[in-house]
């Protein structure tokens, strides 16, 4: 009987032991399930993709049914639990390590990027990105400094797009100061334009924020500015030469109030602001031109020897009295006074659709302050309003006349204006400085005769 309990009391003692040891083995591997568990989701935090550690978790959840399988896991030929949870985390971690060496030169590309999009990129910035860059402890870090980089750099394209886009003004510019250098002329103000744009495209992107449309507008107003001055003297001497020509006119009696006040028009441009009058400069050109072209014809005219003549520098082959001589293709009128010129002047006749007629007339009917009224109904192209006119002389029945028009400024008159603006509905526009002369000469029954 003794012998009987102490072996009982041994198998029991073999028993409790046994159990503490099952006990604390379980326990132990539970604690290592947990710990590489937890390395897997802290690796996904980091950001491995679940995708690449998703087949670990398959193996580790493998790992901890076969712990209550029919065969001890110890018996498995691929090793004892431990042993299999341990290459579970070697695993992760050999996964960890290379997502790392695979997103990072992602964000050395990206750093890259931005380097190519700002030339002006800081040396120091540039490294303190490459430091973070080689620092990154985890793939997250690496995606997320790249994702940065890329909006830096879509960021600085956009920057240095906007100072890219007034580079054509400023080499405009430029271009403009040296002409206008070679001629004389200020520049101070438009060289400062140019030098602020160059120190904004120096600028690196992060610094260049809202300067791009203060320095546009600066481009933009020295550009204008330097161009009216530029006008100014282009039309300067044009406008001498014009002053030139009225001293000249006014020695044949030639009238010039037209041409002075193209001058005046010009010499008032110099009291505006520069930029304004380069506006107004052109309509003050033409006008310098237009009358430049009509005092030289005039003077031409009147420097012309008459044609030739019989004694006494009349015409031999003209009868006596009054005779008037329209040159149609020459734009011309000459009045003779028995064979000799009385008056020689510039005229406007009809236009091409509605010609003056040829041939040899008489004045028939003169008077002052004369109504027209259109025969041609309101909406035709050629209506035009009821008009008063200073002077008529009538020398043909259709409603032909001599007549001034008030409205066409003497440097229309002249050769070709029968195609232009001024043209009449078939009369004969006479200059206004010459039609009281003229009315005053012509006496009913005068002579007109009318030719190509």
């Amino acid at each position: 009987m003794r012998r009987f309990a102490l072996l009982v009391g041994v198998v029991a003692v073999v028993f409790a032991a046994g159990g503490v040891t099952a006990h604390a083995a379980e326990t132990g591997f539970q604690v290592k399930v947990a710990a590489t568990q937890h390395q897997l989701d802290q690796e996904q935090q980091g950001g491995v993709p679940a995708e690449a550690l998703s087949p670990l978790r398959d193996k580790l959840h493998g790992i901890e049914q076969a712990r209550f399988g029919p065969v001890p896991a110890g018996w498995l030929p691929y090793g004892s639990p431990s042993a299999q949870i341990d290459a579970v985390a070697r695993d992760a971690r050999a996964i960890w390590d290379r997502t790392i060496a695979q997103d990072r030169p992602l964000a050395a590309a990206s750093l890259q990027a931005l380097a190519q999009a700002d030339p002006n990129l800081q040396a120091a910035t540039k490294a303190s990105y490459q430091q973070r860059i080689d620092g990154a402890a985890s793939p997250a870090a690496l995606v997320q400094l790249a994702s940065e980089l890329r909006d830096k750099a879509n960021f600085a394209t956009a920057a240095r797009k906007s100072v890219s886009d007034l580079q054509p003004k400023r080499d405009a510019l430029a271009a403009a100061i040296e002409k206008a250098k070679g001629r004389g002329l200020q520049v101070d103000a438009a060289q400062k334009a140019v030098a602020d744009y160059d120190a904004l495209a120096a600028l690196p992107a992060d610094q260049i924020g809202q300067r791009p449309a203060a320095v546009g507008q600066e481009l933009d107003a020295e550009t204008a500015s330097l161009g009216g001055r530029q006008t100014l003297a282009d039309l300067h001497t044009k406008r001498d030469a014009l002053a030139a020509l009225i001293v000249k006119a006014k020695a044949k009696n030639i009238a010039v109030d037209d041409a002075q006040k193209a001058v005046a028009a010009y010499d008032a441009l110099k009291d505006l602001p520069p930029d304004q009058a380069g506006q107004q400069a052109a309509a003050v050109g033409a006008s310098i031109d237009a009358q430049s072209a009509s005092l030289q014809k005039k003077i031409k005219a009147a420097d012309t020897p008459p044609p030739p003549a019989a004694t006494g520098g009349c015409l031999a082959d003209l009868s006596a009295g009054h005779v008037i001589i329209i040159h149609l293709a020459t734009q011309h009128l000459d009045a003779y006074d028995n064979g000799c010129l009385f008056m020689s002047i510039p005229i406007t006749s009809g236009r091409p659709a509605l010609p003056t007629d040829q041939g040899t007339f008489h004045v028939f009917y003169k008077t002052t302050n004369y109504k027209m009224i259109s025969p041609w109904p309101k909406g035709s192209p050629y209506w035009y309003p009821t008009t008063m006119v200073p002077h008529v002389m009538e020398f043909v029945s259709d409603g032909t006349f001599l007549h001034d028009a008030p409205w066409e400024p003497d440097s229309a008159y002249g050769p070709g204006s029968q195609n232009a603006g001024y043209s009449s509905h078939g009369c004969v526009h006479v200059p206004s400085y010459a039609i009281n002369k003229l009315y005053d000469w012509v006496q009913i029954g005068d002579t007109v005769i009318s030719q190509p």
